[in-house]
C-alpha cells in the first residue's frame, strides 16, 4: 500500500499553522498597544490622586501659609517621592511664585519658572501638562492650594519623568513580547505534534487505504464478543455486530430491535447525540449492559457515534450477592460481639457479689430484645431484618441511639426491591447515617422507616447530625460528591445504581446544625420492569 506522503501532511498542517501566527501577531499588537496606553493612564492616574490628596493636606497648607515647609512636611514629601514609582517631583509653590519644597533642597525659596504654571497661578482647575523641567521632559500635574479662608494661598506640581513612562511601556512590552513568542512556539511545537500524531493514527496510510482496511477487517469484529453499533449523524444505524444482536435478543428481528433499544434505551440517556457516555451501567429485558457511546466527528462536524455493550448481568448478579453477604456477615459479627460483652458483664457482676446490679442489667437487656423483637415483628424478610439488628448493635458501638419508627412494615416479598438490593440500599443509608455523626457531640440518634405499604416502597433515615450545606446536597444527588473525608456519601454509588434500575427516587432535606434526612422511593414493581 501507498504510504501517507509528506507533501499531503504539509498542506494539512501549514495552513493553520500560517492562521495561528496571523492571529498571535494580530492579537500581539492589540494587547500592546492597550498595554502602553496603560502604561501612561497609570502614571496620569497616579500624579492626579498624589496631587489630590496633597492639596487638601493640613501640613501643605500651613506651610504656605507660614510661608516655609518644616522638616515634618518635608521629610513626608522625600518619603513619598521615594515610594512612589510613577512620582519623581513634587514642588510646592506660594503666590509669589516662590518655591516652598522642591525634591533638590538646595533650591527651596528660588522663583519656579517653568512656563506651564500660568493657568494654575489664575486659579484654573487642575490639569496635566508635558514639559521640559530643567534637566528633562516631564508629565505635570498642577493643582491650587486654598487656604483656610478659600483662597488661593499657592499651588502644587506633581510629575513623573517621560522617561520614567517610556522605561515602563518599553518593560511591557519586553514582557508580552515574551510571553507571545512562548505561545507561538507552543503552537509550532503543538503543530508538529499534531502532524506526527495524525501520521502515527493513521498508521502512515491514506485516509482511503484506512477505509478498505477496515472493511477488510469486518469479519474479525464481528466475532468480538462485546457489542458494536454504528450510527450515522441522524442515528440511524449503519453497521451492529452479530454479538450486539445477540446481547439485545433480537428474537429473529434483528433491525427492528436495535432500533427499539436505540429509541427507548441509549437517546433518554442523553442530552445531544454527540455527547460521550462512559461505563454507564443500563438494564435492559433481563440484562444488565456496560455502555461507552462515542461520537464521532468530522471537521468539527459530528457525523455518528460508535457504541459498545459489555454484558455485565451475571457479574452484577454475583456482586449484589457478595453485597449482601457483607451486610449480613457484618451484622452477626457485631451481634456476637455485643453478646459477648454483655455475658461478660453479668458474669463479672455476679463473681463480685452485686446481684441486684446483674438483675438490673438482665432487666435492661430484656428492654433491648423487646426493641428486637419490635424489628423481627415489623420487617418480615428476615434478611434485612438480621442486617437492621446488626446495624442497631454497631449503632450502639459507636454511642448513637438507632430507632426503627413506628408504622414500619417490610414484607416477605415486598415486590419492589430483591433483598439483596434492600440491603444495599438500608446498609448504605445507615452507615452514612453513622458516618454524619463521627464528630457530632451530645446526643447522637438515627432513625429508619421502612414500608412498602400504600402501593409504594419507602425507606427514610434521618439523623441529628450537622447537616450539610445546598451545595454539597445538590452535589450528592447529581451523583458527584462520594468523598467519605470532605463529606457524606460513601455508597450512594450503589444506592443510585439501584434506583436507575429500578426509576426509584432519592430525596435529600437537610440544614446545617439540623440533620439531614434521606428518603428512597420505588413506585416500580420488579414484574413490571421485567416486562419492559
Amino acid at each position: 500500500m501507498k504510504k501517507l506522503s509528506d507533501s499531503w501532511m504539509m498542506k494539512a498542517v501549514i495552513p493553520y499553522l500560517i492562521l495561528a501566527v496571523i492571529i498571535i501577531s494580530a492579537a500581539f499588537g492589540i494587547v500592546s498597544f492597550m498595554r502602553l496606553n496603560e502604561v501612561v493612564e497609570r502614571a496620569d492616574q497616579s500624579i492626579t490622586e498624589t496631587g489630590e490628596l496633597l492639596s487638601t493636606n493640613p501640613l501643605i497648607v500651613e506651610a504656605l501659609e507660614k510661608g516655609y515647609a518644616d522638616d515634618e512636611l518635608t521629610e513626608y514629601l522625600d518619603e513619598l517621592i521615594i515610594t512612589n514609582e510613577y512620582v519623581d517631583f513634587v514642588v510646592l509653590v506660594d503666590n509669589e511664585n516662590i518655591r516652598i519644597y522642591h525634591p533638590a533642597h538646595e533650591l527651596i525659596g528660588g522663583l519656579f519658572t517653568s512656563g506651564d504654571e500660568q493657568a494654575v497661578r489664575e486659579g484654573s482647575d487642575p490639569y496635566i501638562s508635558e514639559h521640559m523641567g530643567r534637566n528633562e521632559s516631564q508629565r505635570r500635574y498642577f493643582e491650587a492650594v486654598y487656604d483656610h479662608d478659600d483662597r488661593q494661598a499657592g499651588y502644587l506640581m506633581v510629575s513623573c519623568f517621560t522617561r520614567s513612562i517610556q522605561t515602563m511601556r518599553a518593560e511591557a512590552v519586553r514582557d508580552l513580547a515574551r510571553i507571545f513568542s512562548v505561545s507561538l512556539l507552543l503552537i509550532l511545537l503543538a503543530g508538529a505534534l499534531v502532524s506526527m500524531r495524525v501520521r502515527r493514527i493513521l498508521l502512515g496510510y491514506e485516509p482511503y487505504q484506512m477505509a478498505e482496511m477496515f472493511h477488510r477487517r469486518e469479519e474479525v469484529l464481528g466475532t468480538l464478543k462485546e457489542g458494536l453499533i454504528l450510527v450515522n449523524g441522524t442515528w440511524d444505524v449503519e453497521y451492529y455486530s452479530p454479538s450486539a444482536a445477540r446481547l439485545i435478543g433480537s428474537d429473529g428481528q434483528t433491525d427492528e430491535s436495535i432500533r427499539s433499544f436505540l429509541d427507548q434505551v441509549l437517546r433518554p440517556l442523553i442530552m445531544d447525540h454527540s455527547d460521550r457516555i462512559h461505563n454507564r451501567e443500563i438494564s435492559y429485558k433481563d440484562s444488565v449492559f456496560l455502555v461507552d457511546i462515542l461520537p464521532i466527528h468530522e471537521n468539527d462536524r459530528y457525523t455518528g457515534s460508535l457504541i459498545l455493550l459489555i454484558d455485565r448481568t451475571e457479574m452484577i448478579r454475583m456482586a449484589e450477592e457478595l453485597t449482601g453477604v457483607k451486610h449480613i456477615v457484618e451484622a452477626l459479627r457485631a451481634a456476637t460481639h455485643e453478646q459477648k460483652n454483655k455475658l461478660h458483664v453479668i458474669l463479672g457482676l455476679l463473681q463480685i457479689g452485686e446481684t441486684e446490679q446483674a438483675e438490673e442489667y438482665i432487666t435492661d437487656i430484656a428492654g433491648e430484645r423487646e426493641t428486637d423483637s419490635r424489628i423481627l415483628s415489623a420487617v418480615e424478610d428476615r434478611t434485612v431484618a438480621a442486617l437492621l439488628l446488626g446495624k442497631k448493635s454497631r449503632a450502639k458501638e459507636l454511642g448513637i441511639h438507632f430507632d426503627l419508627m413506628k408504622g414500619s412494615h417490610l414484607g416477605t416479598d415486598n415486590g419492589y426491591l430483591k433483598t439483596e438490593e434492600l440491603i444495599t440500599v438500608n446498609g448504605n443509608l445507615l452507615e452514612n447515617a453513622f458516618d454524619a455523626l463521627e464528630d457530632q457531640t451530645g446526643e447522637r440518634s438515627v432513625s429508619l422507616y421502612v414500608s412498602d405499604e400504600n402501593d409504594v416502597l419507602m425507606i427514610e433515615c434521618d439523623d441529628n447530625g450537622n447537616g450539610m450545606s445546598e451545595e454539597v446536597r445538590q452535589k450528592l444527588l447529581s451523583g458527584k460528591y462520594t468523598t467519605k473525608g470532605e463529606g457524606r456519601g460513601t455508597g450512594l454509588v450503589l444506592v443510585r445504581q439501584i434506583l436507575d434500575k429500578c426509576h426509584g427516587s432519592l430525596e435529600i432535606e437537610t440544614e446545617e446544625g439540623e440533620g439531614s434526612s434521606f428518603t428512597v422511593t420505588v413506585t416500580e414493581k420488579i414484574s413490571e420492569r421485567r416486562a419492559v
